[in-house]
């Protein structure tokens, strides 16, 4: 299988677990009756039959992807992601990491 992942670094969701996130951290806010989101996360990722990784993000849900390779028995999954747009969010994209290297970026909810 040849991966047709995207090559250009700054396409890519850096792995806030070790960048860290832009600007200070703001008051926690209500998530109920929610007007405006601009999410930026990082979760643990684990691998599901069929090749493929599944991760949990706050707000939007489950979401499963197709890893374009194998995964090996033990190899530490991440998910990083933030959500498009400017105001109210358009999409959602999502960079995996496999043992801390960029496996590849996809938009799993809307447009980007």
């Amino acid at each position: 299988m040849t991966c047709t992942c995207q090559t250009n670094a700054s396409a890519h969701v850096p792995d806030f677990s070790v960048t860290g996130f832009r600007g200070a951290a703001a008051a926690p806010v209500q998530l109920e009756g929610i007007q405006a989101l601009d999410l930026s996360f990082c979760v643990e990722a684990s691998t599901a039959a069929g090749n493929q990784i599944c991760f949990s993000v706050p707000v939007f849900g489950r979401f499963c992807v197709t890893s374009p390779i194998p995964i090996p028995a033990g190899a530490q999954l991440r998910a990083c992601g933030e959500t498009c747009g400017p105001f109210i969010p358009t999409g959602l994209k999502v960079t995996i990491y496999l043992n801390g290297n960029v496996l590849f970026s996809t938009v799993v909810w809307g447009s980007c």
